[in-house]
């Protein structure tokens, strides 16, 4: 099989949606980083709709870690159900559920272990030091959560945590 059969390509009408730490199934977050749900539940289906509304079906989403906790079975529905083609960045939490084997098990048709180079900007889950205003990388991440440092896109990094993108994907512009 040759390299090109392997490549899955991205169909010029499709977007390029970026999120991260969602967190689907884990209650905990909702105290923690002080989400404005009431349960788990609640906080999984208004992301899981806040998704669907805006990604299609050809859409390619990069998952920039921390997907979800929990039981595997409700954890691959909950991917299921949520529209686009979907890859993943792994996190710190991710690399406690398990290793990328686990993650396509459950629908990501691509996980990385480290981040990812997409044209000239790096994903990653954690944000990258090495970004600079002389830099001709930039970084997408997450991890960082509700903290307020992180708020203010700048020419060179952006925080796609959910608690940044009102618990909804960012289309990626380039």
């Amino acid at each position: 099989m040759t390299k090109e059969a392997n490549m899955k390509i991205i169909p010029n009408t499709a977007k390029v949606w970026l999120i991260a730490d969602t967190h689907f199934g884990d209650e905990s977050i909702i105290r923690f980083c002080s989400r404005p749900f009431e349960t788990v539940a609640e906080m999984d289906r208004a992301m899981t709709d806040n998704w669907n509304k805006r990604v299609g079906a050809e859409d390619l989403v990069f998952h920039l870690g921390d997907f979800g906790r929990g039981d595997p079975g409700q954890l691959g529905e909950t991917l299921r159900g949520l529209a686009g083609r979907k890859r993943l960045v792994m996190g710190n939490h991710d690399r406690e559920m398990g290793d990328a084997g686990f993650f396509r098990a459950l629908g990501f048709e691509e996980v990385y272990d480290l981040p990812v180079l997409f044209g000239y900007c790096i994903f990653s889950h954690e944000p990258v030091d090495i970004i600079n205003s002389k830099s001709c990388f930039g970084n997408v991440y997450g991890h960082v959560h509700d903290d307020e440092r992180y708020i203010a896109r700048t020419e060179h990094t952006l925080c796609v945590s959910v608690e940044h993108q009102g618990y909804a994907p960012v289309c990626w512009e380039g």
